[in-house]
């Protein structure tokens, strides 16, 4: 037909007929383990690889379907992709991830953690590039917040801390919160103004060995570990030492370090709004 375009794929010489124009050489795209083809179809056409593809349509030729490829007369190379590889401390948030049919499933969000290497297919991209995971030392914490109502983990090292200025045996009440106040402050600023050799000579008396006892018992009893419910727009925090990956319906608001701490005790006080949950 006048004017109808077609590849020539054999191998050796070709000798175009008389009614046939050579219109361009093409040559084919190498593919590997880092680089993959994004191709456009222009028009209905069946591929090489047999597949029905529509006007418009976009997809992927990674090296797993060849080590090369020659772009059909129907399809044109949109961009060449680069494979995305993740460390076993790096995770990253997918958004419109494809379906098995390739197709992307608009609005859905997808965490994956590393160790992985994969390719973006079109319509994929990754919300905030590829991120490392939290690691918090033992006086770090990190505050976080619900985005929708969600169901957490509650990470071991923060169901044994606690928290100034926070109930953390609620069914004792207000009463047992004052107490767990007065001798934080009491005993932090003493050992601010007198130093650790304070602390360590006043934990020998039995009474002040009482009192540090019962203010760690406060202070480290509040929580089991488990699951905890999270309502949308609650801020909670977490503590180190432990690696921390934030599910899809939590945002990390900030990082934070101990206000006061004293290594010697392993006692570390962070400070935090009181609208917050734990």
């Amino acid at each position: 037909m006048a004017g109808e375009e077609w590849l020539v794929r054999m191998q050796g010489s070709y000798l175009p007929n008389a009614y046939e124009e050579v219109v361009r050489k093409v040559d084919a795209q190498i593919l590997t383990e880092e680089v993959a083809l994004r191709l456009k179809a222009t028009r209905a056409f069946v591929d090489v690889f047999e597949k029905q593809r529509k006007a418009g349509e976009e997809w992927l030729v990674t090296n797993e379907m060849a080590d090369t490829h020659i772009p059909d007369i129907d399809e044109i190379v949109v961009s060449t992709i680069h494979r995305t590889s993740l460390t076993s401390r790096q995770f990253c948030v997918l958004v419109n991830p494809v379906d098995e049919r390739g197709r992307p499933q608009v609005g859905k969000r997808q965490l994956i953690r590393g160790e992985k290497n994969f390719f973006l297919y079109p319509g994929e991209v990754l919300e905030k590039g590829v991120q490392n995971v939290f690691v918090l030392g033992q006086e770090e914490a990190l505050v976080l917040k619900a985005k929708e109502e969600c169901e957490e983990e509650l990470p071991a090292s923060s169901a044994q801390r606690g928290m100034l200025g926070i109930p953390l045996i609620p069914l004792l009440g207000a009463k047992v919160e004052a107490i767990h106040l007065v001798m934080s402050i009491f005993f932090v600023l003493n050992v601010l103004t007198r130093g650790v050799s304070w602390a360590i000579e006043a934990v020998q008396s039995p009474v002040v060995a009482s009192l540090v006892v019962l203010l760690l018992a406060f202070t480290l009893g509040g929580r089991q570990s488990g699951k905890v419910k999270r309502g949308p727009g609650q801020r909670w925090m977490v503590y180190g030492p432990l690696e921390y990956l934030p599910s899809l319906e939590v945002d990390v608001v900030e990082k934070r370090k101990a206000m006061v701490q004293i290594e010697a005790l392993n006692l570390y006080l962070f400070f935090f709004d009181r609208s917050a949950a734990f």
